[in-house]
């Protein structure tokens, strides 16, 4: 049962960071470098420049807009405060639903039958 995650939790240690996480945290070297890694040996040097000078003006722009980031209460306030409930509410009714259930089990009591 428990075979896919311990797989996944192994391989998920080769996975590069992602090149805009480290360019938010400051290590261009490290982001170019992944960036590298992601595109293999199909994109050129020009094109990983390319896309890694996007991401960068894309960071700077952020930043010059004054982007902060949000409080998690902030889900709670205003217009968000409605996406919220009804994002919980439609998660709510699908597992009170029992639909969950079928989903899991019906295949295999169909098999069992």
């Amino acid at each position: 049962m428990m075979a896919m995650p311990a797989i996944m939790f192994c391989l998920v240690q080769f996975c590069p960071e992602s090149p805009r996480w480290l360019i938010s945290r400051g290590k261009d070297e490290e982001a170019r470098a992944s960036l590298k890694r992601l595109r293999g040996p199909s994109f050129t040097n020009l094109e990983i420049a390319e896309e890694f000078a996007a991401m960068q003006a894309h960071h700077e722009a952020e930043h010059a807009a004054g982007k902060e980031k949000p409080a998690f209460m902030d889900l709670f306030k205003g217009t968000d405060r409605r996406r919220t409930v009804l994002s919980l509410c439609a998660v709510s009714m699908h597992a009170g639903s029992g639909s969950q259930f079928l989903i899991n089990y019906g295949i295999t009591s169909y098999y069992h039958d």
